[in-house]
Formats: C-alpha cells, sequence, structure tokens
C-alpha cells in the first residue's frame, strides 16, 4: 500500500506584514499633471498572499493632507507577497483641492475577509504595523497676482529700465505677465516671467520689464497687462481679470510744418512763427532748439 504523504499547515501562523510603503520620499502630488494626480502605495507579506474574486473590500485608509481618503486594490506582484493600491485625486465626490501637506497610510482593511495564505490563514487587518514615508500632496493654487502700474503714459525708458509694471505674488511662484497692446490688434502680444516674493503689505514688489526688441514688437497704443502665476507643482492662480493698461508711447514727436504769419521781413518787423508737431512735444521742445538763419 503506497504512502500519503500529508503537509500540515499550522492554522494559527497568520501570514504577517513585511512592510508597507507608502508613495516614494519626496513624492509630490497634485491635480494638475496626469501621472502626480494617482497616489501609489504597497503593501507586502512575508509570504504569497491570494486575493479573493471580490476584493472590494480590500481598501488602504489613506490621510492625505489632514483629510481621510481611501485607496481601492490594484493588482498583486508576481510573487503574489506585494498588493498595489491607488488613489486618483479628485476620482471621487470627495474635494481633493486646496490641499497642502503630507500622505501617509493609516489603515489596511478587509485583508482578514479577502486576502489569506495558501492554507487559507486570513491576512492581518489594522494598523499597528503600519510605516510609511511622507510624501506631499499641493493641490493649492496660488492667490491672484497683483498688478501695479507705475508709469501711466509710459515711454521706452519706463518699460525697460525703471519698470512701469510692478507685481506681487506668492513667494517662489512663477509670474507670466502678458503684455497686449489693445490700440492695436495686429501687435502680437508679448510676455515677461517673473518670480514672486510674497503677498504681503511688505513684500517687495517685482518689476516686469520689457525688452527693446518686444517694445518695438508692442509698437504704442493703450498695452494691457495681466498675470497669472504658478507654484512648484504647477498649480494655477488663473489670469487676472481686473483691467490693468498703461499708455505706452515710443515715438519722438516731429514737426510737421512750420509757418509764419508774414511772408517778407523788413529791419524792426516781427513775425509769428508756427510749429506743427506730431504730438504735443511737452518740455522737449524750446525756444533754444530754434535756429534761426539768413537775416
Amino acid at each position: 500500500v503506497g504512502a500519503l504523504n500529508v503537509e500540515v499547515l499550522d492554522a494559527p501562523n497568520k501570514p504577517s506584514l513585511a512592510f508597507v510603503s507608502a508613495p516614494a520620499d519626496g513624492a509630490s502630488y497634485n491635480m494638475v499633471t496626469a501621472s502626480q494626480k494617482i497616489i501609489t502605495a504597497t503593501v507586502t507579506y512575508e509570504r504569497a498572499m491570494y486575493v479573493a474574486t471580490d476584493a472590494s473590500a480590500l481598501t488602504l485608509t489613506l490621510n492625505v493632507a489632514g483629510r481621510t481618503r481611501t485607496a481601492t486594490y490594484s493588482s498583486i506582484s508576481e510573487d503574489r507577497k506585494t498588493l498595489t493600491f491607488t488613489y486618483t485625486l479628485g476620482s471621487s465626490s470627495n474635494d481633493d483641492r486646496g490641499l497642502s501637506g503630507p500622505v501617509s497610510i493609516t489603515a489596511l482593511n478587509g485583508a482578514n475577509t479577502v486576502l489569506s495564505d495558501i492554507a487559507g490563514n486570513p491576512a492581518p487587518s489594522g494598523a499597528s504595523s503600519f510605516t510609511g514615508t511622507a510624501p506631499t500632496i499641493d493641490t493649492l493654487a496660488p492667490v491672484l497676482p497683483t498688478i501695479a502700474i507705475k508709469d501711466a503714459q509710459a515711454d521706452f525708458t519706463s518699460v525697460t529700465t525703471d519698470g512701469a509694471v510692478a507685481i506681487k505674488a506668492e513667494a517662489d511662484a512663477t509670474v507670466t505677465v502678458t503684455f497686449k497692446n489693445t490700440s492695436d490688434t495686429t501687435k502680437a502680444a508679448q510676455t515677461v516671467v517673473v518670480t514672486g516674493k510674497g503677498t504681503s503689505a511688505s513684500a517687495e514688489e517685482v518689476l516686469a520689464k520689457l525688452s527693446a526688441e518686444q517694445v518695438n514688437a508692442l509698437g504704442q497704443g493703450t498695452i494691457q497687462v495681466t498675470a497669472e502665476a504658478k507654484d512648484a507643482a504647477l498649480n494655477s492662480s488663473g489670469t487676472t481679470t481686473t483691467v490693468s493698461s498703461f499708455t505706452l508711447d515710443t515715438i519722438a514727436p516731429t514737426v510737421r510744418s512750420i509757418s509764419s504769419d508774414t511772408a517778407q521781413l523788413k529791419s524792426g518787423d516781427t513775425a509769428q512763427v508756427t510749429f506743427t508737431f506730431s504730438e504735443d512735444p511737452g518740455d522737449s521742445f524750446g525756444l533754444g532748439d530754434v535756429t534761426v538763419t539768413g537775416g
């Protein structure tokens, strides 16, 4: 009679957690980039595990910047020891916008009902065995930048050197300042990128200066200014809607005509001479600029 070999597995010998891994150290999550919307965490056992056909009860509880979120079971590794769980930001009715802070695992749920080893020993649930890393989430958009027009009647020097436009924005945010000629829509809009230094009353303003080439491309006219701030996670403040504008004048006045109220003069006569300019020359023209010859 042949012998029957039976391997007896100790039922109390339940599987134990080898380690639990939250997303990698330094990971950053936001709702801007598709790949950064998905928070992935893993649970590893010291032996091969088997998942029931209906694994809907198998979840991880996450602490996402102080708010409770649930990551669902996604897959098991080829050696059947590591389970992967995922949570996609904004995929549920929860509002994941406006969060900023660490991400951690607080509990494994349902493992004792849908997860077991080959002998049928159920896996433990709970949170006592968990250690995790602390990646971060940032879905908090910067506040809208503020725009201050320093020179309502700007010339070439004031927009290229002095800075006719000053910006306040979240510290370290990348601010794109757009200049658009609303008097001549055929002119291409020009952009200047600056870095915010804060929004408080004491924070330093940042000057948005145009290059000579940009001024020439904009041309003269009413220049409308808008700004958008983005933080390191690419969250956007949106574009400012308050109308900020200045008049850009880069062409010097020219003399269009010179006329006299007297055609001929003799010694002792006087005449009124009128100079007509392309625009008001202001203080740039005076009697010292007139030269008389032939008399």
